[in-house]
């Protein structure tokens, strides 16, 4: 005789579509682009890829730099960074339109400079709470991106420090002695005969 199966979600046996994405987290982690809503507009925030890194790196070495030396001073809280990006602010409301203005989305220059005004104007029109929750919503998705500069540097910076104090405490080192010249001298056989032994 036949049993009735209950077809319910529950007693269903789970097959992949029904799992959660396991790796959803890991995608975000690649590339940890945002979504927000804020002055009435719909912002995504995409993490620097590499073309547009190497532009923002270059643009970016007086706030990298900035940067660099409040770290070093050992202060990196939150409000300390805050204080270093509104130090450039002009700057970062470049980088931020780097990140939200997509170069490749648009048919020519001329619309992309037309969408990066429009995108401008927007900014200027935020109110402080919208304004700081994009600023904290760029720095979230982009900020590794100059932290890993900053990192870089410091890590390098200390090795060399390290080489040099090493080779200081070393003192000095000599060089070997040259070895004596080779010379020959002529033989009644005409070969050359060696000197020096």
């Amino acid at each position: 005789m036949a049993r009735k199966l209950d077809k319910t979600a529950s007693s269903r046996p789970k097959r992949k579509a029904d799992a959660p994405a396991a790796g959803a987290d890991d995608l975000a982690a690649l590339h940890p682009d945002a979504q927000a809503t804020l002055g009435g507009r719909v912002v995504v925030i995409k993490e620097y890829r590499f073309v547009t890194g190497q532009h923002v790196r270059a643009k970016a070495l007086p706030f990298t730099q900035a940067l660099d030396a409040q770290i070093k001073r050992g202060s990196a809280l939150t409000e300390d960074i805050l204080d270093v990006l509104a130090q450039h602010a002009d700057l970062v409301r470049e980088l931020m339109l780097d990140a939200i203005v997509d170069f490749d989305q648009y048919k020519t220059a001329d619309e992309w400079l037309e969408a990066c005004e429009d995108w401008r104007g927007w900014m200027k029109g935020l109110n402080d709470a919208d304004g700081e929750a994009l600023l904290l919503r760029w720095w979230e998705v982009c900020g590794l991106f100059f932290l890993r500069q900053v990192v870089r540097r410091l890590d390098q910076a200390q090795k060399l420090n390290d080489y040099i104090a090493q080779r200081q405490s070393a003192g000095p080192t000599s060089t070997p002695a040259s070895p004596q010249p080779v010379t020959a001298t002529p033989t009644t056989s005409g070969a050359p005969a060696p000197s020096g032994n």
